[in-house]
């Protein structure tokens, strides 16, 4: 064979194979409109958002289950007294005091 017939056939094969290689693994379809794109970002965040509170909700509930009556209750107390010492503390200590509110406003 020629050497640019072969190159020539090389260099096809590469860009058969790069343009294959654009294609989406699982079947999926590309979407059509930015709107469907969007969209199925949108899902594919909630699904993903869910899958994770179901994991650390399972984990926390193995996790206070591994543990004796003893160390239960103390750390439901521990909890209540957490939760009633940040109430109305949404903000950070940081933010409440080095905050844009708080600054000393400098007089002219």
């Amino acid at each position: 064979m020629p050497r640019p017939l072969l190159l020539a056939i090389l260099a096809l094969t590469i860009i058969t194979t790069d343009a294959n290689a654009q294609r989406r693994r699982g079947g999926g379809q590309t979407p059509k409109t930015v709107a469907e794109s969007i969209k199925s970002a949108e899902e594919k965040e909630a699904e993903r958002e869910a899958e994770l509170r179901t994991g650390w909700n399972g984990a926390q509930e193995r996790h206070i289950n591994k543990q004796d009556k003893a160390t239960r209750k103390r750390m439901k107390q521990t909890a209540r007294r957490s939760l009633r010492h940040r109430t109305g503390r949404d903000v950070p200590w940081w933010k409440r005091i080095f905050g844009k509110r708080n600054r000393v406003r400098v007089r002219r």
